[in-house]
């Protein structure tokens, strides 16, 4: 499903339901090496939030939190990031002050702020589609 505030992408693993706790316990590990902070692990899900000061090269620095759910042979990563939409609405309304050109903003928010949401979305479901791979190939049963 798509927003503006959030991103949800689905895909489909090759596992047996024993293998359930050995893949959330690989992601919470991916999760962790990733500098996440506040990781949070259920039975089906790794949830986590990103330090606010997080604009770096992180794989995560772009959201503002994101989870990891695991339905059977589903895994969903739905994510976040409401902080780059009010940093960009602020900055561009102060522009907006400033020219009294509303078109200059939405032209720029519309650059800024979908440009950002775009390139999320297709590294994030390049994220997805590596960690999937990387669960698909592991011998995740002789984890546990």
């Amino acid at each position: 499903m798509l927003s503006p505030f959030y991103i949800n992408l689905t895909t489909k693993l090759n596992i047996t339901d024993q293998d359930q706790s050995s893949v959330i316990n690989f992601i919470k590990a991916f999760v962790d090496k990733n500098k996440a902070e506040d990781i949070n692990v259920t039975e089906n899900s790794v949830a986590f939030k990103t330090s606010f000061f997080g604009w770096s090269w992180d794989t995560f620095s772009q959201l503002d939190k994101g989870v990891f759910i695991l339905n059977k042979n589903e895994l969903t990563f739905k994510f976040y990031f409401i902080r780059t939409y009010i940093f960009f609405t602020i900055f561009l309304s102060l522009v907006a002050y400033q020219t009294r050109d509303i078109k200059v903003c939405v032209f720029f928010f519309l650059a800024l702020f979908v440009g950002n949401w775009l390139t999320a979305f297709i590294r994030y479901k390049r994220l997805l589609d590596k960690l999937t791979i990387e669960i698909n190939n592991s011998k995740l049963s002789a984890d546990t």
